[in-house]
């Protein structure tokens, strides 16, 4: 059994990489930011922003469809709080960190709508289908040492899916580099994700948890770059 899945495997990426050749393909490399709506954005309204990669593949010369995937990180609010913790100690003072993130990745189909690759200008829409991570961190430490007294982490994960649109520029006459502009409607599943850090009677840093469906408009900006000979 583990002879015949080891001969796939190679059959399936001696295919892919050989296939590749004869088809056209892209990474783009952006920004990104997202824009909470509906219960998401009525529960934590911080908008996010951060950085992306995808890689996009077009089976024809002037294909209709490309397929692809993309990864990114939003970074939300991130903050230091300074914090006095009088029963561990008189003058023993202490900044609480809280660290804020979402790590998406997914796939992604393009429907390329125009398709004569001498013109300069590409417009495009995008069904996209993915997961969010949704991360949370907190570190209570010693103002003055830097010595950490306690930590806590939290991350929890949303599917997401929804439709986009965009444009894309040459820059230059090669159509080697275009830079492009999107964004995309992306309903969220309901999750519990956490916010608002504090410091519990105990003295160690916990969250509020919060559960809502996780709906956004992410939007994009940044350079694609054909990676044809």
């Amino acid at each position: 059994m583990n002879k015949i899945l080891h001969i796939f495997l190679l059959s399936s990426c001696t295919f892919f990489i050989t296939d590749a050749y004869s088809q056209k393909w892209t990474t783009s490399l952006y920004s990104q930011a997202h824009f909470p709506q509906k219960e998401y954005k009525d529960t934590y309204a911080k908008t996010g922003v951060g950085f992306g990669i995808d890689a996009m593949n077009t089976p024809a010369e002037d294909g209709l469809f490309s397929i692809g995937g993309e990864f990114g990180v939003l970074f939300l609010r991130n903050t230091r709080r300074r914090v006095d913790l009088y029963n561990l100690g008189w003058g023993n003072t202490h900044q609480l960190i809280v660290s804020n993130s979402i790590m998406n990745m997914g796939a992604k189909v393009r429907i390329n709508l125009i398709r004569d690759q001498e013109k300069p200008v590409r417009l495009f829409i995008e069904g996209k289908l993915g997961t969010n991570a949704f991360i949370r961190s907190v570190e209570l430490q010693q103002l003055i040492t830097g010595e950490t007294d306690a930590n806590a982490s939290r991350t929890k994960w949303a599917l997401y899916g929804g439709p986009g649109a965009g444009i894309a520029v040459a820059l230059g006459e090669n159509r080697k580099v275009f830079v492009f502009a999107q964004a995309a409607y992306l309903w969220g599943s309901t999750t519990t994700y956490y916010s608002h850090p504090r410091i519990n009677e105990n003295d160690k840093p916990e969250f509020t948890a919060n559960r809502s469906s996780t709906d956004m408009i992410l939007a994009q900006l940044g350079f694609t770059f054909n990676l044809d000979s």
